[in-house]
């Protein structure tokens, strides 16, 4: 496999922080990972890599983890959603509230969570044992929901989260009342398996979100890394030209790889950058065009 890479995506949560970390990825007593993300930062200053992150959260809520490790390149937020950096926002799409109002009233009515990004922050639509328990490591602590037809068609929603932890199928009949209400393509419905959706507006996936960036980086999407743990980094590792799952990924995301590591979160990310020869392959990365994909780990 021989190619430049002048743009190298991480995806964050499951791949480069596990659950219960904090949102910068430095938690002293946490599982490990803070000096991981130090030895990054180190290595993507020092080797001067092209490296940014997409993520399912808000911008704001990437922004510590973008300073620890050093980024100065624009990231992808609310999976493909929004993008945007030090010098402001690329893009910031949202959702049509007339369009999943029903959906997330179904939702509710079904005891599911339900969580809403915007561009700055998560909010939970009503608590309920399940947000309560990830409440515990600083996530999804705000509640709020709209009071009145006003509140709906000024909400700012980037991203709906859906989970039923308990009762799988309950997720079929959210997906049925998403559809009375939509264009097939005013909505992308990402699923997870039985108990969870992700909802973003028109066509916004990481995928599209990477390629958005990359074009306007001018950088052809073969000349393109990403690292992953979890399906919706599927569509962003079919459209990369490289793509390193982390060694605790997903069976489905493994079989895409290129590259898949032994080690977890950013250990993993660490080596792939190591094993796949990393600060060759970027020099002169964002003077470099034109490459060839190759498949194989």
């Amino acid at each position: 496999m021989d190619m430049k890479v002048s743009l190298i995506v991480s995806d964050i949560d499951g791949t480069l922080l596990p659950a219960g970390c904090r949102q910068d990825g430095t938690e002293p007593d946490g599982p490990g990972v803070s000096d991981g993300i130090r030895h990054l930062g180190t290595m993507i200053q020092k080797l001067e890599l092209p490296f940014t992150l997409a993520s399912g959260r808000p911008l704001d809520m990437m922004e510590l983890l973008g300073e620890h490790l050093g980024i100065t390149l624009p990231m992808v937020a609310c999976n493909g959603a929004a993008a945007g950096g030090k010098k402001g926002l690329l893009w910031s799409d949202h959702l049509n509230t007339d369009q999943v109002r029903t959906a997330i009233e179904c939702a509710d009515h079904l005891n599911m969570a339900i969580i809403a990004t915007d561009g700055s922050d998560e909010v939970v639509y009503r608590q309920n044992d399940y947000t309560r328990s990830r409440s515990r490591n600083g996530s999804w602590t705000k509640t709020w929901r709209p009071a009145c037809g006003e509140d709906w068609q000024n909400w700012r929603i980037q991203k709906l989260l859906i989970i039923d932890p308990a009762s799988p199928g309950k997720v079929d009949e959210v997906i049925c009342e998403l559809n009375r209400n939509r264009k097939q393509e005013e909505l992308s419905i990402l699923r997870y398996d039985d108990r969870g959706i992700e909802v973003m507006p028109g066509e916004c996936t990481k995928g599209m979100g990477v390629k958005r960036l990359a074009q306007s980086l001018g950088i052809p999407m073969d000349e393109v890394m990403v690292l992953g743990d979890n399906k919706n980094d599927i569509d962003m590792f079919r459209a990369a030209g490289l793509g390193a799952a982390v060694g605790n990924a997903v069976s489905a995301l493994k079989e895409e790889a290129d590259y898949v590591s032994h080690e977890k979160w950013v250990y993993g990310v660490i080596e792939a950058l190591e094993a796949l020869n990393l600060p060759q392959r970027c020099h002169g990365a964002l003077e470099c065009k034109g490459s060839e994909r190759g498949k194989g780990q």
